[in-house]
């Protein structure tokens, strides 16, 4: 049989029931007003003052036309309006890189974390992903 040498390969295909670490290691809101990833600026949460925590009244958009919750009468269910919109855009790899510049180019010019006029309040990004220095990592990360 004797020795054989090989390269391993490895990459990191989704994460499973833990949205906290996929939000850390990719780089984007995992909470707040701009939680959702693939979606970006595109999906906006509100601040319910009553559970006092974000809510994301948004989600009906992913259902097909004519869906029963998308109806008239189930208005009142949801957040009192009826739902005509179609599913957002999702963001590509190559915006949440150029956004990920962004906020670095709005950090390097003496603003602070979190600051006002903080870009990554509205797109949600705060830094390039660790994954991309990887040699074999693909350009398209997300996918929907």
């Amino acid at each position: 049989m004797g020795l054989r040498n090989f390269i391993l390969k490895r990459i990191l295909l989704w994460t499973i029931h833990d949205f906290l670490g996929y939000g850390i290691v990719v780089g984007v809101a995992h909470q707040g007003y701009v939680a959702c990833p693939i979606c970006g600026p595109n999906f906006k949460g509100e601040h319910s003052v009553e559970l006092g925590k974000h809510t994301y009244t948004q989600t009906r958009r992913w259902l097909t036309e004519g869906h029963p919750y998308k109806l008239a009468r189930m208005k009142d269910h949801f957040d009192g309006q009826i739902e005509t919109r179609n599913k957002p855009i999702n963001v590509t790899t190559e915006e949440q890189l150029a956004q990920a510049m962004e906020y670095q180019d709005w950090l390097n010019t003496g603003n602070n974390y979190n600051g006002v006029g903080d870009p990554s309040k509205e797109h949600g990004v705060k830094h390039r992903s660790v994954l991309y220095d990887l040699p074999y990592w693909k350009v398209n990360m997300h996918t929907c």
